[in-house]
């Protein structure tokens, strides 16, 4: 069973696609809201570049996750100091560490709804007080045919997400569209 969701066989394609089409702009601002230095997870890292790269500019540690093997190789090429781990988020342990953000970008639409919904339960426990999370989802709520790997993702939509949050512990802070993805970013209450 692929545990990657279909990214460790398209693994090259979707770095080359991905630094592409994401902006630094959002990853820029929300480094810089964080106090410095602050200790990051970012959760479905795969190589790095632009997310990883653009927290660590701002003078914080990161931590990383990914499912594909061949993404945590390569990241660990581009960031040989950074603990990294390959393992899917249903099953990570976060290191056994607590952080003042985490970070998941074009991975929990990917997983199933209870996956979705543990993931958030998850990010709330290794959030320290006042901890941020920004991740992307689409604000509709729908299900479609990943690009790369053909395979099923889903959205749960603003409402669901939003609510989610809040029964989880974290509070919507504002949703944002940045180079044609929805990001949310919540915060754990101090």
């Amino acid at each position: 069973m692929d545990l990657s969701n279909g990214y460790e066989k398209i693994a090259s394609e979707f770095i080359s696609v991905r630094n592409k089409s994401l902006g630094i702009s959002l990853f820029r601002e929300w480094s810089k809201s964080l106090a410095t230095p602050s200790k990051v997870l970012d959760i479905g890292c795969g190589d790095g570049i632009p997310v990883t790269q653009t927290v660590i500019e701002s003078g914080h540690s990161v931590f990383a996750i990914d499912a594909s093997k061949s993404m945590i190789q390569i990241f660990l090429g581009n960031f040989p100091d950074v603990p990294a781990k390959c393992e899917p988020v249903e099953h990570s342990n976060f290191f056994n560490e607590e952080f003042d953000g985490v970070i998941a970008i074009g991975i929990i639409f990917l997983l199933e709804e209870s996956a979705q919904l543990s993931m958030l339960r998850k990010v709330v426990e290794i959030l320290r007080p006042g901890g941020q999370f920004l991740f992307s989802a689409p604000i509709e709520l729908g299900k479609w045919n990943d690009i790369l790997t053909g395979e099923e993702s889903i959205s749960l939509g603003k409402d669901k997400y939003t609510q989610a949050l809040s029964s989880a512990g974290l509070q919507l802070v504002r949703t944002t569209l940045d180079d044609g993805n929805n990001y949310y970013i919540a915060k754990k209450p101090e």
